[in-house]
């Protein structure tokens, strides 16, 4: 385990840590939460986690930094495929639906069995997408959307995914403001 949180790391860090990635083959979980990383920081990360499919990663956790939708685009592109990871925190960030749409689209093709994107700017048409790849996935335990205001569209769309999701244990939408015709859907 490789936890890096809170570290203040530079852009001479994150460079230095993408090149030990490429060529790493032990690193099981990756912490580099509340480090300022950015989607340029995210491009770099990304190429290194690209360049290298042997690294036996499990889970990665990005929570507060300032990642937008650039940034998970890279990142979404660099782990397509991976059989080992089960992880992805993104929470607190700045990714709005695109970010949801591509996190979707992930789930149909990396057996994730935890995500959590809680409290970024990530409306219905997120929600929608990611709803719809959830009621289709059957390996996803936990799923987090905390802090995302929902519609009733939004709640309309998350009680589809939830009958027909067989994997699904824990989730979590606290903080949502759910009105009252959102929660009898759900």
């Amino acid at each position: 385990h490789l936890i890096l949180d809170n570290t203040a790391m530079r852009r001479q860090g994150l460079v230095t840590l993408s090149s030990m990635l490429v060529s790493n083959q032990s690193i099981t979980v990756l912490g580099l939460s509340n480090n300022g990383i950015d989607d340029n920081d995210m491009a770099l990360l990304s190429q290194a986690l690209a360049q290298n499919k042997n690294i036996p990663l499990s889970a990665i956790h990005l929570s507060f930094n300032k990642i937008t939708c650039v940034g998970v685009e890279c990142f979404m592109n660099a782990i397509w495929g991976s059989k080992t990871l089960k992880e992805i925190k993104l929470d607190n960030n700045k990714m709005q639906d695109r970010g949801a749409q591509l996190c979707s689209v992930v789930l149909g093709a990396v057996p994730l069995e935890v995500l959590d994107i809680s409290f970024n700017r990530v409306s219905t048409v997120g929600i929608k997408a990611l709803m719809k790849s959830v009621s289709e996935n059957d390996s996803l335990q936990l799923l987090s959307l905390s802090g995302m205001p929902m519609d009733q569209n939004a709640s309309k769309a998350i009680s589809y995914a939830l009958a027909y999701n067989q994997s699904l244990q824990r989730f979590h939408i606290d903080s949502c403001c759910i009105g009252y015709s959102g929660q009898r859907h759900i």
